[in-house]
């Protein structure tokens, strides 16, 4: 690799070359060494994340794309699309100045990876505007949710909310708890659902509240699949009957046959960070 030798003295004479020359050196060291792990993946973030209103995005990240460092920048994405890819963007160019000779002309040129559907390969291989198709094929591009796989990191499935069509049903006098009060604040809880990731793992959210006057253990009962392989005990909270208005303790317990109870007597119960592994 090329080094300057700047220590000398008499005045180092600088041109554009030199400066094109320290960055390309330092981008090819790095492109040698990553290459030679993998042709493409990612390299930080890029990860599914939810917000709280339940929606995804694609976390900011970088990505390595046929011999490239490429940026990538959160996008929402759409669970019910099964495959996104990442491909190379156009270069854009930025960062306007005006030059010795009076032009005007942007100084820097940054590609990014972007995040296309299955949908758009072929036009993406066709030549669409806003894509590099000499540098990017379609065949070569990166799979998000093989790409979580590849690397051991889970994908969520949907969250199923208990109640609604074709997911389990509330027991006799169980509703989802529509709101509490903190600080004179009324806050609206997650409706109860459960989902599976690709890891295996169950995760429960959500609070019901029981309406009843009798003794009711039971809130739901979990599908097939989606069951513990032994019975599993959690403590969470959630609020006493006899109008106390008072969070304590609860016992949760989530049993092999797919029951999701709580103490008898329970008004309410909170299911959040609940999570096991299904069989």
């Amino acid at each position: 690799m090329k080094k300057g030798r700047y220590s000398l003295a008499g005045g180092l004479p600088v041109k554009q070359n030199d400066l094109a020359l320290i960055q390309d050196e330092g981008a090819e060291a790095l492109r040698a060494f990553l290459i030679g792990l993998k042709p493409n993946y990612v390299l930080n973030g890029i990860q599914i994340s939810e917000l709280p209103n339940g929606s995804e995005v694609l976390t900011s990240g970088f990505a390595f794309i046929n011999g490239e460092v490429l940026r990538f920048d959160s996008v929402p994405i759409i669970r019910t699309i099964n495959s996104y890819w990442l491909v190379k963007s156009a270069a854009v160019l930025s960062n306007a100045r005006i030059y010795r000779n009076g032009q005007n002309q942007e100084v820097f040129s940054e590609a990014k990876a972007v995040l296309v559907t299955a949908n758009q390969a072929n036009s993406i291989a066709m030549g669409s505007a806003g894509f590099d198709t000499v540098n990017t094929t379609f065949a070569k591009a990166i799979d998000i949710e093989e790409v979580k796989r590849r690397l051991a990191l889970p994908v969520n499935g949907p969250w199923r909310a208990v109640g609604s069509a074709g997911n389990p049903v509330f027991e006799t006098d169980w509703q989802n708890l529509a709101n509490i009060s903190l600080n004179e604040t009324l806050v609206t809880p997650s409706p109860v659902s459960f989902r599976k990731d690709t890891t295996g793992i169950v995760h429960l959210r959500g609070a019901a509240e029981y309406t009843g006057s009798s003794q009711s253990g039971t809130v739901y009962t979990l599908p097939s699949g989606f069951r513990p392989t032994a019975d599993l005990l959690y403590y969470g909270i959630g609020e006493s009957g006899g109008g106390s208005a008072l969070f304590d303790t609860r016992l949760i317990i989530v049993k092999s046959n797919g029951d999701v109870m709580t103490n008898f007597f329970s008004k309410s119960v909170f299911f959040e960070g609940i999570s096991f592994f299904a069989v």
